[in-house]
């Protein structure tokens, strides 16, 4: 069982954690583990986590690395993981001494003659079928992953811009799902869009787990699958990958969860280069922090905000979901106030000044005539791409 406490060490802790980190944490256990300046220079992961294991014959080190993960606010999710490994770890150590202890007891039933059967006494060993549990939560995934992935695609978004240091770049979320358990994906590559269709069975790989998203960064990270067998995916799963968190549920989490979800605008205001939108739902109230490119997305009170990778904050007593470099709002769940605009009696007799008698819009020159075609035209366009968008977010 050490051999699994270390791999949770190396594998889980020591590759999840940058150069600076592992520099921090080298100092820190340069007395307990003898190390020199030169070793602390020259040691690298895989030599840390021999060290560890001779120090910690019982654990392989996995509680020094979990109360170093939990001090620093950067890697308390890591330290979450790590915490969930020496429990399975526990539980595998466990499950191995129950399992000798009844093999023992087995073999003394049998040697007493004592035989199972039907109508006779009831096998003890007899394993009740357990009831798989459907997950409600995406599951995490810590560092690089290299083993592959079969998983079949449940959504993606159209690829948007985010801005980093050296630019404006494209990306796209996706939610994928194997037969047990869900994922949340980011694309770094819009050119995989075609991978990432609903429905479609692909395999990822060489991936990296970072803060409750798989990040593939390049098309050698997914492929296709070429096998028959089909993934058997629940509809439980699948409504369940898709469904939107309760308000209270979020609020109980804690900060720095990231969200996905539809919410229902109940009030939108704007101070200064921010605006913030009041959603509720049946359990309670909060706010949607709005800034940068997304503040541009058109959104009044009565529409809905399908929001993408929106983290939990609490400021001043009142919970957040604020807006990331990563966030995205699909638009079209902005029918209902496109709808509003086409029922306006001014836009409703521009269009029919402009359609009538002739129904061709070339035929007016005047100046008037041009600038209500214009503003048809405008409109024309973006109700076609609003009413394009609304179809595919009832998916």
């Amino acid at each position: 069982m050490m051999n699994e406490y270390k791999k949770a060490v190396l594998m889980k802790g020591l590759e999840a954690l940058n150069d600076y980190d592992f520099r921090m944490l080298k100092s820190l256990l340069a007395q307990k583990l003898n190390l020199t300046g030169k070793m602390q220079e020259d040691y690298d992961r895989i030599k840390i986590a021999d060290l560890m294991e001779k120090k910690y014959p019982r654990d392989s080190g996995l509680d020094e690395m979990i109360a170093f993960c939990k001090d620093l606010p950067s890697l308390r999710e890591l330290a979450g993981v790590l915490r969930k490994e020496r429990l399975r770890s526990n539980k595998e150590e466990s499950q191995l001494l129950t399992f000798l202890d009844l093999s023992l007891l087995h073999c003394l039933v049998l040697l007493d003659g004592c035989r199972y059967s039907e109508g006779c006494v009831t096998n003890p060993f007899a394993r009740r079928p357990r009831r798989r549990i459907i997950p409600t939560e995406p599951s995490r995934e810590v560092g690089y992953q290299r083993s592959p992935k079969k998983v079949m695609v449940l959504k993606a978004t159209e690829p948007f811009m985010y801005g980093t240091q050296d630019g404006e770049r494209m990306m796209f979320h996706a939610t994928v799902a194997t037969e047990t358990e869900f994922f949340r994906v980011k694309v770094f590559d819009i050119s995989l869009g075609d991978k990432f269709t609903r429905g479609k069975v692909i395999t990822l790989s060489d991936y990296i787990g970072r803060n409750g998203f798989l990040e593939i960064f390049g098309a050698s990270s997914v492929s296709d699958v070429n096998d028959d067998r089909k993934l058997r995916i629940s509809s439980t799963l699948v409504a369940n990958a898709k469904a939107t968190p309760k308000i209270i549920d979020l609020c109980c989490q804690g900060q720095g969860k990231f969200v996905n979800g539809r919410f229902l605008v109940h009030k939108k205001t704007v101070r200064g280069d921010f605006i913030f939108y009041e959603i509720q739902d049946d359990t309670g109230k909060m706010e949607v922090v709005v800034y940068g490119h997304l503040t541009r997305v058109s959104c009044e009170e009565g529409d809905k905000l399908q929001l993408f990778c929106f983290q939990v904050a609490l400021d001043l007593g009142k919970w957040q979901l604020r807006s990331g470099i990563h966030s995205y709002i699909k638009e079209g769940l902005r029918y209902l106030s496109s709808r509003r605009a086409l029922c306006s009696p001014h836009l409703s007799s521009t269009l029919h000044s402009q359609l009538a008698p002739d129904r061709n819009p070339r035929a007016h020159t005047d100046q008037t005539g041009a600038a209500a075609l214009s503003e048809m035209n405008h409109f024309q366009k973006d109700f076609l791409h609003l009413w394009t968008f609304t179809f595919s977010a009832r998916d």
